[in-house]
């Protein structure tokens, strides 16, 4: 499945938008991704990762950040001048329903 993305620069990624949202450039892209780390007594601690990518989502750079809301500071601070691009359901019969493990 494909996804769609509509552009818009009306808004910043906030803390509903964050996984459906990402800046872009002309070569480049960044978003706020989910990752989990160790931790000194082998737990794992999420982390919220601002990451930069090219187009193609080769990764060139990723900083964790443990609470969110300063992952969005960062990524709104930083690149919040670039073109705002949210993922769309896809306006076809393709999804969920159609997935062949289903």
């Amino acid at each position: 499945m494909t996804a769609n993305f509509s552009t818009t620069q009306t808004t910043l990624i906030d803390e509903e938008s964050w996984g459906t949202s990402r800046y872009l450039s002309d070569k480049f892209q960044v978003f706020i991704s989910l990752a989990g780390f160790p931790d000194s007594k082998g737990d794992t601690q999420l982390s919220y990762c601002l990451t930069l990518a090219d187009l193609n989502f080769n990764e060139i750079m990723q900083k964790p950040f443990p609470e969110l809301g300063q992952a969005l500071e960062a990524i709104n601070s930083t690149y919040g001048e670039w073109k705002l691009s949210k993922v769309e359901a896809p306006k076809s019969g393709d999804g969920c329903s159609s997935c062949a493990a289903h």
